[in-house]
């Protein structure tokens, strides 16, 4: 799927949208495994939210080649601000 691909760029807009998706698969899961957990639900959990890590790594990584930066980048704290705020240097 293109959009676990860390190749191209993406607007603002489309990194938002992402984002909120991907903080609302987070919310379903704490809401559903919210009660006491043994360590075998703690890891399920954490398995779970796997697909959720990688799809804003490579989110972010298509955000910062659209901001013509590294994907390293994205590791640097605060920068998602600049991400969702600064406007890209290619025309989509």
């Amino acid at each position: 799927m293109k959009i676990f691909s860390f190749k191209g760029r993406i607007g603002i807009s489309e990194y938002v949208v992402s984002l909120i998706i991907c903080l609302l698969f987070v919310f379903l899961i704490n809401f559903l495994m919210i009660h006491n957990l043994s360590l075998q639900d703690q890891l399920l959990k954490e398995l779970l939210k796997t697909p959720y890590y990688y799809l804003i790594i490579a989110q972010g990584s298509k955000r910062c080649q659209d901001l013509g930066t590294n994907g390293w980048y994205q590791l640097i704290p605060l920068y998602i601000y600049f991400m969702l705020f600064k406007k890209g240097r290619y025309p989509n």
